[in-house]
């Protein structure tokens, strides 16, 4: 009886050890972020994209053995701003992330007012460039900058020898900043034809510009657009001497050989995402767990999260409240953005020929 005595409390003893052990194993730290993009609606081809790239980084993270678990909290804001900072305002008072993911400049800005008033890191995936007068603390922007790209078009059209453009855009703020680099040092623009987002004919556009075999077009336009307007000057017979187009190298213009043909019979210019390029391992995974091409979107959302869930681990400490944390969580991704927190991608120009296309600068 005293033999049973020792060898129960033994046996319970180590039992309490051995699930202490795997408790602790076990003892997964979930932080949540939370994310509003359009997932329906005109945009939702953007939206899809980026959350397919944050997904890819939580994946990898929730998947490994750090005991640190990420907690995404998705809305869908449809391409409204009034929807997105409804899903912020949920993000941070109901669900207390520690960061928030937006995207598009309208989404993005709109929701701006609540992050930097209660201190919660927001990153945006948007053309809009963050300055002085924006005075961001909270607020944090990854994308390439449209000025840079219109200047290195005019660099093309000057060696050309282009001297005035034709330029079917669309309507949207940074469109001046690519414009007024486009349109210098002896490059004029001749006509200008705009549309808003969501349109699907752009023949009438097209028509006004009037556009030769003499002409220099000049598209301004995001993917979904951009394969609409390239399929409606192959219906119209319209081959311009030249054509610089803002998005020809992202899908779905890349997925329609038909259009990749025209664009490479016109030696077409565009522009590529550098990361697309570089980063092949990440278009692999990427491939193989959504069983297409990344467009650049993707590449940053990725990068983002990971740079996200690499301050979440620095700040991860019990002793720190909410509010503390998401200021912790700011102050150790600053370092990756310039003065005004912004990140602006390199974007090399590329040309069209032989079915596909090249880098040329």
């Amino acid at each position: 009886m005293k033999y049973k005595k020792i060898i129960i409390p033994g046996v319970f003893v180590l039992a309490l050890l051995l699930y202490g052990l795997f408790a602790d194993f076990k003892n997964d730290k979930y932080v949540k972020i939370g994310v509003t993009l359009p997932l329906s609606g005109n945009l939702s081809m953007y939206g899809e994209s980026i959350l397919n790239g944050i997904n890819l980084a939580i994946n990898e993270q929730n998947n490994s053995s750090d005991p640190l678990k990420i907690d995404l909290i998705v809305g869908n804001n449809e391409g409204s701003a009034n929807k997105a900072v409804s899903d912020v305002n949920n993000f941070v008072y109901v669900d207390k992330v520690s960061a928030v993911y937006n995207s598009f400049e309208s989404l993005g800005l709109a929701a701006r007012e609540i992050v930097e008033k209660t201190h919660v890191p927001m990153i945006m995936s948007t053309t809009y460039v963050l300055t002085a007068k924006d005075s961001p603390k909270f607020t944090f922007r990854d994308y390439w900058n449209f000025k840079n790209i219109g200047n290195d078009f005019n660099i093309i059209l000057k060696k050309d020898s282009v001297s005035s453009v034709k330029i079917l855009a669309q309507n949207d703020n940074s469109y001046n900043d690519f414009k007024s680099d486009i349109v210098q040092d002896g490059v004029e623009l001749g006509r200008e034809e705009k549309f808003n987002y969501g349109e699907k004919d752009f023949r009438t556009s097209l028509s006004k510009l009037n556009i030769s075999s003499n002409d220099n077009l000049i598209v301004y336009a995001f993917p979904v657009e951009a394969s609409l307007i390239v399929k409606q000057l192959i219906e119209l017979g319209v081959k311009p001497n030249r054509l610089l187009i803002t998005e020809a190298t992202e899908y779905p213009i890349m997925s329609d050989s038909k259009s990749v043909s025209y664009l490479s019979e016109i030696g077409a210019y565009s522009y590529v995402s550098s990361e697309i390029l570089d980063n092949q391992d990440f278009v692999s995974k990427y491939k193989q767990a959504y069983k297409i091409n990344p467009r650049a979107d993707s590449v940053y959302a990725y990068e983002d999260s990971r740079m996200l869930i690499g301050a979440i681990k620095k700040c991860d400490k019990f002793e720190y409240k909410i509010e503390d944390q998401r200021v912790c969580i700011k102050d150790e991704i600053k370092g990756g953005f310039d003065e005004f927190n912004n990140i602006n991608r390199n974007v090399p120009i590329v040309k069209f020929g032989g079915g596909r296309f090249s880098v040329i600068k």
